[in-house]
């Protein structure tokens, strides 16, 4: 009887397994669909690549543009320039880092160390995302711990854990590896 009994589990769990895989096909279906869909938009999206260009391209015209009309060294012009930065960030990355230079500049002209910081943080954050590791960590050395203000202590820290993290990560010395990716072990 013990027999009969394990066979006809096995057999109900081989129709049971049979029904879900019948049951998952229109799922299976859907995804395929919406993965489709999907893929539809983007393309859609990759070609109006140029409209999203000329949009991008206006905005910083215009800023560029305000920025001409308020004084070299004021709150207002750090604060255009800010802007764009942020328009230049994920666009050209040159550019990018002149503007944050420039705000280093300016920062360092008012005398407000606390923009000054923020902007040689911002600077950073762009030299090691472009793969500039030693101008990154040259900027992050010229900032005094000591001036860093609460607000800008994690950004700081963090950008030290990302540049060395970055610099590890794409090492291809072993110990300078684990020594940059605070895995510090005897070799």
């Amino acid at each position: 009887m013990s027999y009969f009994l394990q066979n006809f589990n096995t057999l109900m769990k081989n129709k049971c397994l049979l029904l879900l895989l019948f049951a998952s096909f229109p799922i299976f279906s859907w995804a395929d669909e919406t993965l489709d869909s999907l893929l539809h938009v983007l393309d859609q999206a990759i070609l109006a690549h140029d409209t999203y260009v000329v949009q991008r391209e206006s905005r910083i015209r215009h800023l560029k543009e305000l920025a001409g009309d308020v004084a070299p060294n004021s709150i207002e012009r750090y604060n255009l320039n800010n802007q764009i930065y942020k328009e230049y960030k994920a666009f050209i990355c040159d550019s990018a880092i002149y503007y944050l230079n420039e705000n280093v500049r300016i920062a360092g002209n008012l005398g407000d160390t606390d923009r000054e910081i923020e902007s040689k943080l911002q600077l950073s954050f762009a030299f090691f995302s472009t793969g500039m590791y030693t101008e990154s960590i040259d900027v992050l050395k010229s900032v005094d711990r000591q001036k860093v203000t609460s607000h800008l202590i994690l950004d700081y820290y963090t950008c030290f854990d990302h540049v060395y993290g970055e610099m590890g990560f794409y090492t291809q010395d072993q110990t300078l590896f684990c020594l940059l990716s605070g895995n510090i072990v005897s070799i």
